[in-house]
């Protein structure tokens, strides 16, 4: 599960992974204002709307080597099913 750890309207958030067991680990070094997160349906990749002057738009992270792509400006995640 990808989860969005900060307050519930928030200005500073950051991209962790959560396991069924409870444990967790951030997915980027960096926090922003993160938005509604989308994984793929093999889980290798994660989208997120990041809302914020600098950089906002849709970016792209495979999470087995993170780093944010740009994917668009604007818009919503529409996964393939083969990702």
């Amino acid at each position: 599960m990808a989860f969005l750890p900060g307050e519930a309207i928030g200005n500073d958030t950051a991209l962790a992974r959560v396991e069924r067991d409870g444990t967790s680990e951030y997915l980027l070094d960096e926090r922003d204002v993160f938005r509604w997160p989308s994984l793929t349906a093999d889980g290798s990749q994660l989208t997120v709307l990041i809302i914020s002057e600098e950089r906002g738009g849709r970016w792209v992270t495979r999470l087995d080597k993170p780093g944010l792509t740009r994917m668009s400006f604007a818009g919503w995640p529409a996964w393939a099913p083969d990702g």
